[in-house]
C-alpha cells in the first residue's frame, strides 16, 4: 500500500470571481477559473450556486451569472481537477455593499496524472505495466504504455512494475504528467558452436548473480538481472567468453570449441585406427599444446586446443596426417595413407657439398621406387664427429659454438617437400659425439677423472646422464620443428667397443646379472624422447643392432620388448655381412642376403610383442662390400635387390620400408625398381 507522503488536502486553483451584489437592480457576477498549477484558465469548468442550474466557464475560463445569493454554497469541477467547495457567506467581502460588483478568489487544483512507461533500451512502450500510488490508486498501461492515475494528492510516489523489468519508482509533487522509462532484467539468446554453427547445450550463462543453462538448441533466458553486469558463456569444452550488458534484451553467442573430438581412419579402407598419436599445436612449426592417444575405435579428445590450432596424426605405416582448425572446415575424420619409407642415406659431409650434390640424390630418388632420405644432424666424420652442420639454437650448442652453417638444411627440407620426398633426421646420441668435451666433459663415460674414449678416439656420453638425454631430445625437437618428418637416433646403447675395464658410468653397467637396468635405462629415454619428439609433429625411430631383431642384447642394453614400446619405428641393421660365420647353417652368411634379412624380419616380430606391437620395422640393409671379413663379399645390384625383396616379403611381421646403408653415398641404383 502507498500513502502519500503529504498530508491530503484540497488544492485550490486560483479564481477571480466577481460578483454583482445582491438585490435589486441585481448585480451581474463575472468570473474565471485557473488551473492552480501553471496558472492557466480552465475552459468547462462547472460552477453550481446553491440550487441553479450550472455555469460553465468559457474558452478563457471566464463565465457571468446574477443568479447568486451570499448565502449560497458554490461547487466549482472539472474534469482532471479535484472540486473545490466555497461556502459564500464565510467570505466577508460579499457583504451587502453599495458597489456594482464584489471579488472572491477561490483555487482548483489537478488530481489526474497521466503519462507513458517505455523501455529504457529501445524506447519502445511497455504494456500492462503496473503503475501504483496506493490500493485503491493505480493503473495498467494499454498497448502504447500510456496510463492514468485519478484522484491523485499534491505530492505523491509511484512505483510502476512490469514483467521482465526492473521496478522503478518516482516522486511526483504538483505534476499533471509524468514519463518514465524500465529498464529490462531479462536476457535472451541463442549460444552457437563457432565451427558447426549448431546450438550449444549445457552452457552456463552468468549475468552478475543471475544464471541460466542453454537448452538442447542453444537457447537460454536470464531473469532478475541487476544492472551493470557483465555477461559470461562458461560450456564445458569452449572458450569462456564474457561481454558487457547489452542495451537491449538479446544477446546471442558463438563459442569456439577448445574440446576436438574426431576419429582417425586409414586412407585406404576406411577402417578406424588404434594407438595413433593426436596432437594440437598452435602454429604449424610449434610443439603440442595438446596430446593423445585414438582408442580402438580410432576416436580421439584433445583438450584446451587454441583457436587455428594445427591437429597432426602420427600412426607407423603411415605417412602424418594434418588438418587445421578454421571455421566450417574442420572434418570429424582424419584419413591417415599407409605409407613404406624406402630410403638413402646421405652423410653431413657430402650434404655439406651444396644444393648441387644433393639435388643428385633427390634425383636419385625421384627416378626409382624410392621415396625418401635419410640426413645426418651431426657430422660423422671422426675430425669434427658430433659437431652440427646447421647453425642451431640450442642452449648448449650455443654455449658450446658447435655447430655452422656447413650444409643448406633449409634448402634441403625445402626441396625435398617440394619433391614429396620423406626426410629422416639422423642424430648419434651416446657415441660418435666429441663436440661436447670441452663444456661438458662430466656428461661423458669417465676413467681416472677423465673422458673414457672408445676405439678410434671416439668418446661415449654416459646413457644415464639425463642431461644428455635432454641435450639430444632438444636437437630432435629442433629439428622436427626445422621440418624434418621423423628423427632417427643411433648409437642408443651402451659402448661395446674399446677396453671398458675402468670405466665408469653413472649407473650399473653388469649387463650379465642386470641387464634390466640397462634395458629399462634407455627405455626411460625413449619414452621421454618420443613423446617430446612426437610432440613435435615427428616420428620417432631408432637404430639398432642386427641380432637385436633376435633377441636382447644385454651387453649393449637394447631390447626391443622395452624399446619398441617407444618407439615409431626400428631399424635394425641387418647386414649379411655382419652376421657371424655359421649363422642360420651359413658359412659366409654375407653370400645370403636374402635368407638373412628374411629370418631377421621373421625374428622380430617375436621381439615387437605387447606395447611394442605398435613399432614397425625398417630394416637398414647393406648397400657397400665389407673389406674388413674374410672372405670378402662384393655387394652389387643383386645382393642388394634380395635384400630389399626380403624386407618386403615380411609386411606382415611388421615391416614398413627399408633404408640404404652405404658410408660412402655411393648407392646401386640398379638395385631399385623405377619410380612408378
Amino acid at each position: 500500500m502507498f500513502v502519500s507522503i503529504l498530508r491530503r488536502a484540497p488544492f485550490l486553483l486560483l479564481a477571480l470571481i466577481t460578483l454583482a451584489a445582491c438585490g435589486a437592480p441585481k448585480v451581474a457576477l463575472n468570473g474565471r477559473v485557473i488551473d492552480a498549477y501553471t496558472n492557466q484558465p480552465v475552459k468547462n469548468a462547472s460552477l453550481t450556486f446553491g440550487k441553479q442550474k450550472p455555469i460553465q466557464t468559457t474558452e478563457d475560463g471566464s463565465y457571468t451569472t446574477s443568479d447568486w445569493s451570499s448565502k449560497d454554497t458554490v461547487v466549482v469541477e472539472a474534469p482532471g481537477y479535484e472540486a473545490a467547495t466555497v461556502n459564500l457567506a464565510e467570505k466577508p467581502e460579499l457583504a451587502a455593499t453599495e458597489a456594482t460588483t464584489v471579488t472572491l478568489e477561490t483555487t482548483l487544483r489537478p488530481n489526474v496524472l497521466q503519462g507513458t512507461i517505455k523501455d529504457a533500451f529501445t524506447g519502445a512502450p511497455v504494456a500492462n505495466a503496473q503503475v501504483m500510488v496506493s490500493e485503491v490508486i493505480s493503473a495498467t498501461t494499454t498497448a502504447d504504455g500510456s496510463y492514468t492515475l485519478t484522484n491523485v494528492p499534491e505530492a505523491f510516489q509511484i512505483a510502476v512494475n512490469a514483467p521482465d523489468y526492473g521496478e522503478a519508482r518516482a516522486d511526483i509533487t504538483r505534476a499533471t504528467s509524468h514519463e518514465l522509462a524500465l529498464r529490462p532484467t531479462v536476457l535472451r539468446g541463442v549460444v552457437k558452436d563457432t565451427y558447426s554453427g549448431q546450438g550449444i547445450g549445457g552452457v552456463e550463462v552468468r549475468v552478475g548473480d543471475a544464471t541460466a543453462t542453454t537448452n538442447a538448441d542453444g537457447t537460454y533466458e536470464v531473469k532478475n538481472i541487476a544492472e551493470g553486469s557483465e555477461v559470461s558463456f562458461n560450456g564445458p569444452g569452449y572458450d569462456q567468453i564474457v561481454q558487457p550488458l547489452p542495451q537491449g534484451t538479446t544477446l546471442d553467442a558463438t563459442l569456439r570449441p577448445n574440446v576436438i573430438q574426431g576419429t582417425v581412419i586409414d586412407g585406404a579402407d576406411g577402417k578406424p585406427l588404434e594407438a595413433v598419436t593426436v596432437i594440437a599445436t598452435a602454429t604449424i612449426t610449434g610443439t603440442d599444446v595438446a596430446y593423445t592417444r585414438t582408442d580402438a575405435q580410432g576416436r580421439y579428445t584433445l583438450e584446451n586446443v587454441p583457436e587455428g590450432a594445427f591437429i597432426k596424426a602420427l600412426l607407423p605405416g603411415y605417412r602424418r596426417g594434418e588438418t587445421q582448425v578454421k571455421v566450417g572446415s574442420l572434418a570429424s575424420e582424419l584419413k591417415l595413407e599407409p605409407f613404406e619409407a624406402k630410403a638413402l642415406y646421405i652423410k653431413a659431409n657430402v650434404a655439406a657439398s651444396g644444393m648441387e650434390t644433393v639435388n643428385e640424390y633427390y634425383d636419385i630418388v625421384d627416378d626409382t621406387e624410392l621415396n625418401a632420405v635419410v640426413l645426418d644432424i651431426k657430422s660423422d666424420n671422426l675430425a669434427d664427429v658430433g659437431f652440427i652442420y646447421y647453425q642451431s639454437q640450442v642452449a648448449e650448442v650455443v654455449e658450446a659454438e658447435t655447430s655452422a652453417d656447413y650444409m643448406p638444411i633449409r634448402a634441403m627440407l625445402a626441396e625435398a617437400k617440394k619433391r614429396n620426398i620423406y626426410t629422416i633426421a639422423r642424430i648419434h646420441i651416446f657415441a660418435h659425439d666429441n663436440a661436447l668435451l670441452e663444456k661438458h666433459p662430466d656428461w661423458y663415460v669417465q676413467k681416472d677423472g677423465k673422458p673414457w674414449f672408445a676405439d678410434f678416439g671416439i668418446a661415449w656420453l654416459d646413457t644415464y646422464d639425463e642431461r644428455v638425454w635432454d641435450y639430444n631430445i632438444k636437437l630432435a625437437v629442433e629439428a622436427a620443428q626445422l621440418g624434418f618428418d621423423e628423427i632417427q637416433f643411433d648409437y642408443i646403447r651402451f659402448p661395446s667397443d674399446g677396453n671398458l675395464e675402468g670405466a665408469q658410468f653413472k649407473g650399473p653397467r653388469d649387463w650379465r646379472n642386470n641387464p634390466d637396468e640397462m634395458f629399462n635405462t634407455i627405455g626411460r629415454f625413449m619414452e621421454r624422447a618420443q613423446r617430446q619428439i612426437n610432440g613435435a609433429g615427428a616420428y620417432f625411430g631408432v637404430d639398432v643392432f642386427g641380432y637385436v631383431a633376435w633377441k636382447p642384447q644385454a651387453n649393449i642394453g637394447q631390447n626391443l620388448h622395452v624399446m619398441g614400446k617407444y618407439a615409431d619405428y626400428v631399424y635394425p641393421m641387418v647386414y649379411p655381412s655382419h652376421f657371424v660365420p655359421g649363422e642360420l647353417g651359413f658359412d659366409v652368411p654375407g653370400e645370403h642376403p636374402f635368407e638373412l634379412v628374411d629370418k631377421s624380419m621373421q625374428l622380430v616380430k617375436n621381439q615387437l610383442d605387447g606395447e611394442a606391437k605398435r613399432a614397425k620395422v625398417r630394416p637398414w640393409l647393406q648397400d657397400f662390400t665389407l673389406i674388413w671379413v674374410r672372405p670378402i663379399t662384393k655387394y652389387g645390384p643383386r645382393e642388394v635387390r634380395l635384400q630389399i625383396d626380403a624386407a618386403e616379403k615380411n609386411r606382415e611381421n611388421g615391416v614398413a620400408g627399408w633404408a640404404l646403408w652405404d658410408s660412402d653415398n655411393d648407392y646401386e641404383a640398379a638395385a631399385l625398381k623405377p619410380q612408378e
